[in-house]
Parts: structure tokens; C-alpha cells; sequence
């Protein structure tokens, strides 16, 4: 059982959970103002999972693009790939579970949800690669975040659309 928990432990390590709560608001706050109240609930919770398995499919990616690099600094030995608490195998697994939770929950959004998830999924694809080839990566990091807002924004007002509206 313990074993379960320090591997429960590690990935939840890996992917930073802290970070992907601190992006939940912003794809909150977006939601609320694009309703004008308080939102659907239903809708409030495919947000949230939406969220929550991008970013962490998100961080996922970037930990294995990283390993390498972060083996090289001690600061970094504590990181569950570095430190062997999960394999290669089992980040890559996550990253599989992450993307399937979050393209699951945008298809219980409004149909045009998951014709623009595209725009969300590859900037956090694309930004750990850019670390190697240009010092504006925070800018692909930034509009990966942005996508957040911009999500939560679609999801609600997208929902008040019939759902063949011919988006």
C-alpha cells in the first residue's frame, strides 16, 4: 500500500498538481464573466478536468523533454524522473491518461470546444522544445496558459449555442 502512495506521490510530483490548481481560477473567472453569474456546474467541472489533464499532460511533456537536463543540476535531483521514483514508460503512460481525461471532458463542452482544442493542446506540446531553439520560449509558455481563460470563455458561451449551430 505504501508503495502505491510514494508512486501516487511521485506522479503527483511530476506534474506539479500545485501549479494546475493555481491555473484553475483563471479559467474560472473567465467562465463566470462569460455567464454573467455563476455558471452551470456541469459545465464548471468539465472545465476543471479539462484543465487539469492538459496541464498536467502539459507538465508530463516537459519533465520528459527535461530529464536529461534536470539529471544534470542538483536542484533538480529530486524530481520524480531524475530520482527514479516513475520510468520513462510510466511518464509517457500519464501523459497518454492526461490527454484522454482532457479530450474527454472538452467533448461534454459545446461540439466547437473540441474543434479548438487544438490551439490549447499544441502550444504545451510545442513549449518544452522551444527552450532549445529561442530565448521568447516564456512567450509559447504564456500563450499556452492564456488558453485557460480563453477556454473557460468558449466553454460557457459556447453552451448557450445549440450544439449545431454551424460553428
Amino acid at each position: 500500500m505504501i508503495d502505491v502512495i510514494d508512486k501516487l506521490k511521485a506522479h503527483i510530483n511530476n506534474i506539479a498538481l500545485h501549479h494546475t490548481i493555481f491555473d484553475l481560477p483563471f479559467a474560472f473567472m473567465a467562465a463566470f464573466l462569460a455567464a454573467g453569474e455563476i455558471p452551470d456546474l456541469r459545465t464548471l467541472l468539465w472545465i476543471a478536468l479539462a484543465m487539469m489533464g492538459g496541464r498536467a499532460a502539459g507538465l508530463a511533456i516537459d519533465n520528459l523533454a527535461d530529464e536529461k537536463y534536470d539529471a544534470q543540476q542538483v536542484r533538480m535531483h529530486e524530481r520524480a524522473l531524475v530520482s527514479g521514483a516513475i520510468t520513462r514508460k510510466e511518464a509517457y503512460a500519464s501523459v497518454l491518461v492526461y490527454m484522454v481525461v482532457c479530450i474527454r471532458s472538452v467533448a461534454k463542452l459545446h461540439p466547437i470546444c473540441l474543434k479548438l482544442l487544438p490551439f490549447a493542446v499544441i502550444p504545451f506540446i510545442i513549449y518544452p522544445f522551444t527552450k532549445r531553439f529561442t530565448c521568447w520560449c516564456h512567450l509559447f509558455l504564456g500563450f499556452a496558459l492564456s488558453m485557460a481563460p480563453a477556454g473557460g470563455w468558449v466553454a460557457v458561451k459556447a453552451s448557450a449555442l445549440p450544439a449545431d449551430a454551424g460553428l
